[in-house]
């Protein structure tokens, strides 16, 4: 009975869900909560005029017909759609090169037939303002500025959103800072319950230093890690290679996994699929761009504060490693095969102790023959 309530107990645990997570935060309505199941982001900061575009991906997952989420910046934001295909390009140019080995495989010619197994397979009162209110990649966008936490609670629930207790914990940082929050609200089309992947978003604003929006709503950094996993992709463009940290030096779980210049025709490619003009594209592909690409894995994240970027003492070029695709090349023959014994060197060491055997038997008889 004991062992029976124990498995029950662990059963019971194994089933609670698992909470919403993502960078940034989400206001839910109670019981419809929302997940992020994928998260890309990439960060264009230029250092000679503190200019960071920020763009952004993210597949969602709820039963909920509409839901948000909030991007804090420290300046207003110029908001435009981007081409998702920007993504496709980066991955393409930092996935891990793969390298062709031959191996020779001597075998017996009756063996043949079995060779074919063995190869491998392949505004609310001026507490809160509204600077900003348009529509962008699918979202209802709103830009707004606040100075009360409580306030801008306000404001979400008279939105249509239950702005819960950690959320107005999680604005209070900003609002002492007189950062700015633009809110995004999507509304699913379809069946509920599916999985929804809004369009890709493009943020331009100024800042002193390049950084990713990380910190989080306190019950959206559960206790228990063992639940949920995640992946944050962070594509970081600049002038030569940089590195992150959990605000100004705490360590930040991300590892960088490619880091190298920027081929020009991915920087073309980039460039003209974030959506600015054609003069600005231009002058931007004037520039020598280096792309350093890291992997978030953690979970729970340390969602505590920004990441905030800096450039790396380390320059070098960084990549993943290979993936090894070994072609296996088989050489028949129609000599006997030798001795397995033989193969492996043993033949001179039992030979060896063969002899020394027969010369003690030899002692042994004359000794005995000696005493008659």
């Amino acid at each position: 009975m004991r062992v029976f309530l124990l498995l029950m107990a662990v059963t019971a645990v194994a089933m609670i869900p698992s909470p919403p997570a993502d960078g940034c935060a989400i206001p839910w309505r109670e019981n419809e909560p929302v997940r992020v199941d994928s998260e890309d982001a990439l960060i264009i900061w230029d250092a000679a005029t503190q200019t960071e575009h920020f763009i952004r991906r993210a597949r969602f997952q709820t039963d909920a017909k509409d839901f948000g989420f909030m991007v804090p910046t420290p300046t207003e934001p110029e908001l435009a759609e981007a081409d998702d295909s920007i993504f496709s390009t980066l991955v393409d140019l930092t996935k891990p090169r793969i390298e062709y080995r031959t191996q020779i495989v001597k075998m017996r010619r009756d063996t043949k037939a079995a060779s074919a197994r063995m190869e491998p397979g392949s505004a609310m009162r001026n507490s809160v303002e509204v600077l900003q209110a348009k529509q962008v990649a699918g979202f209802d966008a709103v830009v707004l500025k606040a100075n009360d936490p409580k306030a801008l609670r306000d404001w979400l629930e008279t939105n249509g959103y239950d702005a819960r207790k950690e959320l107005v914990e999680w604005f209070r940082w900003y609002t002492d800072h007189n950062w700015i929050i633009t809110a995004f609200k999507l509304t699913k089309d379809g069946s509920r319950g599916q999985q929804l992947m809004g369009r890709t978003v493009r943020m331009t604003f100024k800042a002193d230093k390049p950084f990713y929006p990380y910190r989080e709503p306190a019950d959206m950094r559960p206790e228990n890690p063992g639940f949920g996993n995640r992946l944050l992709k962070v594509f970081f463009l600049s002038e030569s290679r940089y590195e992150g940290t959990l605000g100004e030096s705490g360590t930040w779980p991300g590892q960088p996994v490619w880091a190298n210049t920027t081929p020009e025709h991915v920087a073309k490619a980039v460039f003209s699929h974030i959506g600015l003009d054609d003069a600005k594209q231009s002058e931007e592909l004037k520039k020598k761009w280096h792309l350093t690409e890291f992997e978030d894995k953690s979970f729970p994240r340390p969602g505590t504060d920004e990441i905030y970027f800096k450039k790396s003492a380390d320059q070098s070029m960084l990549e993943r490693p290979p993936i090894v695709r070994v072609n296996y090349q088989y050489e028949y023959t129609d000599e006997p095969e030798p001795s397995r014994l033989a193969a492996e060197g043993y033949a001179f060491p039992i030979l060896i102790g063969v002899l020394a055997l027969v010369v003690g038997v030899i002692c042994l008889l004359g000794w005995l023959l000696t005493r008659k």
